[in-house]
């Protein structure tokens, strides 16, 4: 599989069947099987942000300052969702009828998809949210990011409170477990896994280089670490050109380069 630029995101649907990814021009849903292109879903713009619904019916694309839902079936887009400022990453909801984005100057959006209209609107001055996700109850989105901190952040969607604390070192990426009991931390060369209910850290991981994205497989965890490669349950990939990494419920690795590449592994094979 080929994109026509820098793969940005990737994002397996639920099935493990196919797999979506945004890169510098492009972005694409694939069948994993047959590496065919089922849809192009860009008219040149850059995808920096790729995700499937929970039901895998749809799929959102984050487009400079748009976040589009397409029917994946159809390949026909569904809406589109207006923002100020670019979107660097958005996530569905558990239920799949809310969608979360965060755009680059400093703020987090929920949108309600049914109705399309915002929901709420979250903002850190001088605080840059890099990564956005949901609880697996859907109660809390999950926010860090860093400027002159570090900052996690847990905001509660029904009473508008929130759980936030600071590590240590630098945040680039926050997600619950699968089963949310733990919740875990990455970014310049750490990974921290955090007790949910008194946020202690239970488990470290320090690499040689900045842990740029990490993905659950069950209780498995697999990382990408930026100019070296990937380290999984099954496998681990020596490559300094690798620019992205997801895990599938399946078992399935994919990977995207920055020559516009993807590659799928599993169990330490490409498939």
């Amino acid at each position: 599989m080929k994109e026509k630029g820098n793969v940005r995101s990737l994002s397996f649907s639920p099935s493990g069947e196919l797999l979506a990814s945004g890169s510098l021009f492009s972005g694409s849903v694939w069948n994993v099987w047959t590496e065919r292109k089922i849809h192009e879903l860009s008219d040149g713009s850059t995808v920096g942000s790729v995700a499937f619904s929970p039901s895998g019916r749809y799929l959102a694309t984050g487009i400079c300052k748009n976040a589009d839902i397409w029917n994946i079936a159809t390949g026909k887009k569904l809406a589109r969702f207006i923002h100020f400022d670019n979107i660097v990453s958005i996530s569905f909801s558990p239920s799949g009828r809310n969608l979360a984005s965060t755009l680059i100057n400093w703020t987090a959006v929920v949108w309600d998809i049914v109705t399309r209209k915002k929901l709420t609107e979250f903002s850190r001055l001088n605080l840059d949210i890099y990564f956005v996700s949901f609880s697996p109850d859907g109660k809390y989105l999950t926010m860090c990011g860093r400027f002159n901190r570090n900052f996690v952040e847990m905001k509660n969607l029904l009473t508008k409170g929130s759980i936030e604390f600071f590590p240590r070192h630098e945040v680039d990426f926050v997600s619950f477990s699968p089963d949310g009991r733990h919740i875990i931390t990455c970014g310049k060369n750490k990974i921290h896994v955090h007790n949910w209910r008194d946020l202690k850290i239970l488990a470290k991981k320090k690499e040689n280089g900045r842990v740029f994205d990490v993905s659950w497989l069950k209780r498995f965890l697999a990382w990408g670490v930026y100019e070296q490669g990937v380290r999984s349950p099954f496998a681990e990939i020596q490559d300094r050109s690798m620019s992205v990494m997801v895990l599938s419920r399946r078992g399935f690795l994919a990977l995207g380069y920055e020559n516009g590449r993807i590659e799928v592994i599993r169990e330490g094979k490409v498939i």
